[in-house]
């Protein structure tokens, strides 16, 4: 029997998860198959009929928990790697999360998930696939959160550590409340209070723990402060078998504010280096530091969620740097990183990094010569990273190893979506390492909108890269969609969109695609894209060329017209060169739009 199909009853098709390596027989909507010998009229209805599987076939495995405590706040940690798939890979599968409880972060895209349940009660988790455009429940579960019975110590600056730690009577200091810390414990800070970090930082090796805010919800968060004396530079350092911890609703700050028009440097002061399982932190503020959190020891199950940094000099280091496994990232804020990245994750599998706002500003123009314009989100090596529905600004995006001498030959970043991203000032960037990505339904305005580095020094390259459904709105003269430097492998580029109305092809190497090779052998498929006509060409460019392809900038017959690139085997019939523009808003206009390319939220 057909895996896909298993029960056909008259004119209803239900529907299954095939296993992965077996074939499924094409269909039309409407038809006649045989099975067993018997046959049937059927007519398909996907999504809509719940599976029904016979007793002989096997069962498809379901989704991964992560181990959590119950207690609320509790969270749960899920992934669906483990699921076999009938045809395509992951890349090509679609996974939607819903954790069950109508909260706005209940329903998460993704291969791995986090979620938060605040209140006590009995909720439904499930997850639904799609494969070759057939959806599916694929699994469910009862999740049962308890209410929280951990004890709880008050800490308020008129309190007095010999109290008992309630609220009429709290504790007063940061390192009482530090000592006191046991599983099943919470410690709450008052609301609009400091409390000092002195000679050591908050030891954590407990489990089923939380720290957070009491008190009027109108004041600030409390503030962790870091004296200029103090002799450790961290705030929260956890040694195993910490695990199931919430640190939530604190400011993290220090005596290391900038004056205007000078520089920012790295300060010593990081907030919190979480290592064990299950570790959430969310709605923390994180002003004047160097490092907010560095999972180096590595974590497995971290969600970040929520976060924010201000200020354009409150981070100058990382907002975080990540390593371990099944990571969220989720509608965090960081306004600037003064020396290095806003999120740089190494040596890390399944991670989702959704709904973030993330901004790399060169500020040398405002006397800071040091604060470029570094990444906003770089994963660098690691696999299975799902990142999806960010604003990105003028900082990069980027996927695939640092490069060169900086690591082992072999490091690599493999399996990688990159979704629906807005993005602007500047390109998508994929590292040589880089393999099996999909770019998608992301809108670029930016000069250039796809990056493809050639091979570094250690020879690696990039191999089986997917750029489908982008649009790239260039603002001024110089554009290129897609600049592949050198050396790949395996592109396909479709149902793209370009639109540069003001563009001069041959100014500063400008080009819809640009190719840093003698012959575009690096692509598989190019089909269905759309690009813009230009505004007009240098001498160079030549006789209506739009397209470059040569080793290297500057070769007399680099440039190519459309016919020509349209003459290439990789390329089919229905890719387009067409006057396209943008509306008074900045979005693509009418004309745009009717073609059917570039990304969904253009359209």
């Amino acid at each position: 029997m057909n895996p896909l199909f298993r029960i056909v009853c008259l004119t209803v098709v239900l529907v299954t998860v095939p296993l992965r390596g077996q074939t499924t027989q094409p269909l039309d909507k409407t038809g006649t198959i045989r099975l067993d010998g018997t046959d049937y009229r059927y007519t398909l209805t996907p999504t809509t009929a719940p599976p029904v599987t016979p007793p002989a076939t096997p069962s498809v495995p379901a989704f991964k928990v992560l181990p959590f405590n119950a207690t609320a706040p509790a969270t749960v940690h899920v992934n669906a790697l483990d699921i076999p798939l009938a045809s395509g890979t992951p890349l090509t599968a679609k996974y939607e999360w819903d954790f069950g409880d109508g909260t706005p972060t209940a329903r998460l895209p993704g291969w791995n998930a986090a979620h938060v349940y605040d209140t006590p009660g009995t909720y439904t988790l499930s997850l639904r696939l799609t494969v070759d455009r057939m959806s599916f429940h694929v699994g469910s579960m009862s999740v049962v959160i308890k209410a929280n019975t951990r004890k709880t110590l008050h800490i308020a600056q008129e309190g007095d550590d010999s109290n008992p730690g309630t609220v009429d009577r709290p504790l007063k200091t940061f390192i009482r409340a530090s000592n006191l810390l046991r599983d099943n414990t919470q410690l709450l800070f008052r609301r609009g209070d400091r409390f000092d970090i002195q000679d050591v930082e908050m030891n954590l090796r407990s489990k089923n723990v939380l720290i957070g805010a009491y008190g009027d919800d109108t004041k600030p968060r409390p503030v962790f402060w870091k004296l200029p004396s103090t002799k450790t530079r961290l705030a929260i350092m956890m040694y195993r078998p910490a695990a199931d911890v919430v640190i939530q609703d604190i400011c993290f700050d220090g005596p290391y504010t900038v004056e205007p028009g000078k520089g920012a440097p790295k300060v010593p002061f990081d907030g919190i280096n979480p290592i064990g399982d299950n570790i959430t932190i969310r709605r923390c503020e994180f002003r004047n530091i160097t490092t907010a959190v560095s999972s180096e020891r590595k974590v497995s199950g971290l969600l970040f969620e929520g976060n924010s940094a201000p200020l354009d000099t409150g981070i100058r280091g990382y907002m975080v740097w990540g390593q371990g496994s099944d990571h969220v990232y989720l509608n965090n804020t960081c306004a600037n990183s003064t020396r290095e990245h806003g999120f740089r994750i190494n040596f890390a599998t399944r991670l989702l990094i959704a709904g973030n706002t993330m901004t790399n500003l060169d500020r040398a123009a405002q006397g800071d010569k040091d604060d470029i314009a570094k990444g906003c989100i770089e994963m660098h090596t690691g696999s299975y990273a799902y990142i999806a529905n960010n604003t990105v600004h003028t900082g990069a995006l980027r996927v695939g190893p640092r490069g060169g001498d900086t690591e082992p030959a072999d490091t690599a970043m493999e399996w990688a979506v990159i979704e629906g991203n807005q993005v602007t000032g500047s390109a998508i960037s994929v590292r040589p390492g880089t393999h099996h990505a999909v770019l998608r339904n992301n809108v670029v305005r930016n000069e250039e909108g796809v990056k493809v580095f050639r091979a570094d020094s250690a020879g690696r390259t990039s191999t089986d890269i997917v750029i489908d459904h982008n649009t790239t709105i260039a603002p001024s003269e110089i554009a290129r969609f897609l600049n592949v430097e050198g050396k790949a492998e395996r592109i396909t580029l479709t149902n793209n969109l370009l639109i540069a109305p003001k563009m001069v092809v041959g100014k500063d190497a400008a080009a819809a695609v640009y190719v840093g090779m003698s012959d575009i052998s690096c692509f598989d498929r190019i089909a269905g894209n759309v690009w813009s006509k230009p505004a007009s060409s240098v001498k160079f460019a030549g006789e209506g060329g739009l397209f470059y392809i040569g080793n290297k900038w500057g070769e007399p017959a680099g440039y190519i017209p459309f016919d020509k690139w349209k003459s290439f085997p990789q390329v089919s019939g229905d890719d387009v060169a067409s006057d396209l523009g943008v509306d008074d808003n900045g979005q693509p206009n009418a004309a745009a739009i009717a073609r059917g390319a570039g990304a969904l939220q253009s359209r």
